[in-house]
């Protein structure tokens, strides 16, 4: 689901070397209905603000970063355009219409329609309820979560759905405000494939505030589903791993270098998967810095071999293990070509230092279902 700010999500930051080097990184990154800080990087197109895979401005609030909902200016909220009252006569609080408990006539899909196999009530007032419990490791603070959700009011109103609106899972870090607070809280220790609700008090969800078609101060409900989860990454090896002797070189028909400092352990890279990379960016003629994910402490995540890069990053990550260390020799030709972009001159040979942090394998092609065979014409004698 989408929680985390009412308003319009923030854009996706592109910035990888998308068509220009990064070629699309003007990706539509796009999401861009929302709203938000673009890093310049060329063509990295950055990963974050998946968290607003969806975008819209129609969009309630749980998946749009709170914060962008936290001035009461910015959602008219009380206050907002008033006179100014007497201080010794503050305004009334709004009042939800809505009643303080999930009303029992609330008819949720399955299996949130059966009994809870387990239920608990947090210090901070939200109740939790597991249907499935799910497998491996739990999720915790710090990690991208994906999650399928459905939003109530008390009243069996559906406020929102990522799964009735064929949307997406709702990709956000666990912990880091980018949703509202009963959803950062109460989504820690799922597994994968673990299926929860939320019973949210207003001052774990929008408060005071109205969001969407959710009236100030009212309890929410949420059915959640992890899809699954990325733990948190490990910081960024120093440049100084790229000084000595490669283990592995090749110099490819189209002018690609590469050269392996570290093979790496982990998943292979494949086309059609979702890579998460930190990378540097320099002019191979004279070493000029362009771009560093480090500074942003964060990698960039992109879609293998989908031309959100630039051909020279699409070729020369396939194949890398999580945990690698390479170095990426391009020509023009495979990098931003004729076009200058940013400290990039037209023609401009470029270097990259990468090291893949993960892989997120793409999902399985759906299988085709049989053709079913065609009846005999009535009449027809069957072989």
């Amino acid at each position: 689901m989408a929680m985390a700010t009412v308003t319009a999500a923030r854009p996706r930051t592109t910035s990888l070397f998308i068509p220009s080097l990064v070629i699309a990184l003007a990706l539509p990154l796009a999401l861009a209905a929302c709203t938000g800080n673009r890093a310049q990087s060329y063509g990295h197109e950055e990963e974050h603000e998946q968290e607003a895979p969806h975008g819209q401005a129609g969009q309630v609030a749980h998946a749009i970063p709170q914060q962008a909902h936290g001035n009461a200016n910015a959602h008219g909220n009380a206050n907002a355009h008033q006179t100014p009252t007497s201080s010794a006569t503050p305004p009334p609080e709004p009042t939800s219409s809505l009643p303080a408990e999930p009303s029992p006539d609330i008819v949720y899909d399955p299996p949130f329609d059966k009994a809870p196999v387990a239920t608990r009530k947090t210090p901070s007032g939200m109740i939790i309820e597991d249907f499935v419990i799910g497998e491996g490791d739990e999720l915790t603070a710090g990690a991208t979560a994906k999650i399928h959700y459905t939003g109530y009011l008390t009243d069996g109103t559906v406020f929102d759905s990522s799964v009735k609106r064929g949307r997406p899972p709702h990709g956000f870090e666990v912990g880091a405000g980018r949703v509202i607070k009963g959803w950062d809280e109460g989504v820690v220790g799922m597994r994968r494939g673990g299926k929860r609700r939320l019973i949210i008090p207003p001052a774990l969800g929008y408060q005071q505030r109205r969001a969407g078609r959710i009236p100030p101060n009212s309890t929410l409900v949420f059915t959640l589903d992890l899809t699954g989860f990325m733990p948190p990454l490990p910081e960024p090896q120093p440049q100084s791993v790229y000084a000595g002797t490669p283990v592995a070189q090749e110099k490819r028909p189209d002018g690609l270098e590469i050269y392996d400092y570290r093979v790496g352990d982990g998943a292979v890279a494949k086309a059609g998967d979702t890579v998460h990379v930190h990378y540097r960016g320099t002019l191979t003629k004279d070493g000029t810095e362009f771009d560093a994910s480090a500074a942003r402490r964060k990698p960039i995540t992109f879609e293998l071999g989908k031309g959100r890069v630039i051909k020279g990053w699409d070729q020369g990550i396939e194949g890398m293990k999580v945990g690698g260390l390479r170095k990426l020799v391009i020509p023009a030709a495979l990098g931003y070509g004729e076009r200058a972009r940013g400290k990039i001159p037209a023609n401009a040979d470029l270097t990259f230092t990468v090291e893949l942090m993960a892989v997120e394998p793409a999902a399985a092609p759906a299988t085709p279902a049989a053709p079913t065979p065609n009846p005999p014409t009535p009449g027809t004698p069957v072989q």
